[in-house]
Protein backbone atom coordinates (compact mmCIF):
# COMPACT_ATOMS: atom_id res chain seq x y z
CA UNK A 1 0.00 0.00 0.00
CA UNK A 2 2.86 2.39 0.80
CA UNK A 3 4.39 1.97 -2.67
CA UNK A 4 1.09 2.89 -4.29
CA UNK A 5 0.82 5.99 -2.08
CA UNK A 6 4.41 7.02 -2.88
CA UNK A 7 3.75 6.58 -6.61
CA UNK A 8 0.64 8.78 -6.37
CA UNK A 9 2.61 11.46 -4.53
CA UNK A 10 5.32 11.44 -7.20
CA UNK A 11 2.89 11.59 -10.16
CA UNK A 12 3.06 14.77 -12.20
CA UNK A 13 1.18 16.33 -15.07
CA UNK A 14 2.62 18.51 -17.82
CA UNK A 15 0.79 21.80 -18.36
CA UNK A 16 1.36 23.95 -21.41
CA UNK A 17 1.02 27.71 -21.18
CA UNK A 18 1.90 29.97 -24.08
CA UNK A 19 4.14 27.43 -25.74
CA UNK A 20 6.05 26.35 -22.63
CA UNK A 21 5.58 23.24 -20.54
CA UNK A 22 5.43 23.26 -16.75
CA UNK A 23 5.26 20.30 -14.39
CA UNK A 24 2.67 20.14 -11.60
CA UNK A 25 1.67 17.47 -9.12
CA UNK A 26 -0.97 15.33 -10.86
CA UNK A 27 -3.22 15.67 -7.83
CA UNK A 28 -3.85 19.04 -6.20
CA UNK A 29 -4.03 17.27 -2.84
CA UNK A 30 -0.32 16.44 -3.22
CA UNK A 31 0.69 20.06 -3.96
CA UNK A 32 2.47 22.28 -1.46
CA UNK A 33 0.02 23.23 1.29
CA UNK A 34 0.75 26.89 0.65
CA UNK A 35 -1.24 26.65 -2.60
CA UNK A 36 -4.54 26.35 -0.77
CA UNK A 37 -3.58 28.68 2.05
CA UNK A 38 -2.53 31.45 -0.35
CA UNK A 39 -5.59 30.94 -2.51
CA UNK A 40 -7.94 31.09 0.49
CA UNK A 41 -6.13 34.24 1.65
CA UNK A 42 -6.95 35.78 -1.75
CA UNK A 43 -3.32 35.66 -2.91
CA UNK A 44 -3.63 33.88 -6.27
CA UNK A 45 -0.17 34.87 -7.48
CA UNK A 46 1.42 33.42 -4.34
CA UNK A 47 -0.72 30.31 -4.85
CA UNK A 48 0.58 29.99 -8.42
CA UNK A 49 4.14 30.38 -7.16
CA UNK A 50 3.58 27.64 -4.55
CA UNK A 51 2.03 25.36 -7.17
CA UNK A 52 4.86 25.82 -9.67
CA UNK A 53 7.71 25.95 -7.17
CA UNK A 54 10.42 28.60 -7.02
CA UNK A 55 12.40 27.49 -10.09
CA UNK A 56 9.47 27.16 -12.50
CA UNK A 57 7.85 30.36 -11.24
CA UNK A 58 11.08 32.26 -11.77
CA UNK A 59 11.41 30.89 -15.32
CA UNK A 60 7.79 31.78 -16.05
CA UNK A 61 8.23 35.36 -14.79
CA UNK A 62 11.44 35.85 -16.76
CA UNK A 63 9.95 34.38 -19.92
CA UNK A 64 6.53 36.02 -19.80
CA UNK A 65 7.03 39.31 -17.95
CA UNK A 66 3.47 38.67 -16.74
CA UNK A 67 0.82 41.14 -15.73
CA UNK A 68 -1.82 40.32 -13.14
CA UNK A 69 -4.21 39.06 -15.84
CA UNK A 70 -1.49 36.69 -17.12
CA UNK A 71 -0.97 35.21 -13.65
CA UNK A 72 -4.71 34.68 -13.24
CA UNK A 73 -5.01 33.09 -16.67
CA UNK A 74 -2.10 30.74 -15.93
CA UNK A 75 -3.61 29.82 -12.55
CA UNK A 76 -6.88 28.93 -14.29
CA UNK A 77 -5.02 26.75 -16.82
CA UNK A 78 -3.19 24.98 -13.99
CA UNK A 79 -6.33 24.35 -11.96
CA UNK A 80 -8.23 23.07 -15.02
CA UNK A 81 -5.40 20.63 -15.77
CA UNK A 82 -5.78 19.31 -12.22
CA UNK A 83 -9.52 18.79 -12.67
CA UNK A 84 -10.69 21.72 -10.59
CA UNK A 85 -11.32 25.42 -11.01
CA UNK A 86 -10.40 28.65 -9.32
CA UNK A 87 -14.06 29.20 -8.53
CA UNK A 88 -14.28 32.30 -10.66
Amino acid sequence: MSAIKDEAQDATVAVEFRGHTYTLPANLNEADGDVLECYEDDKPISALKALLGEAQFSEYKTREKPRVKDHLEFMEVCFKSLGTSTGE
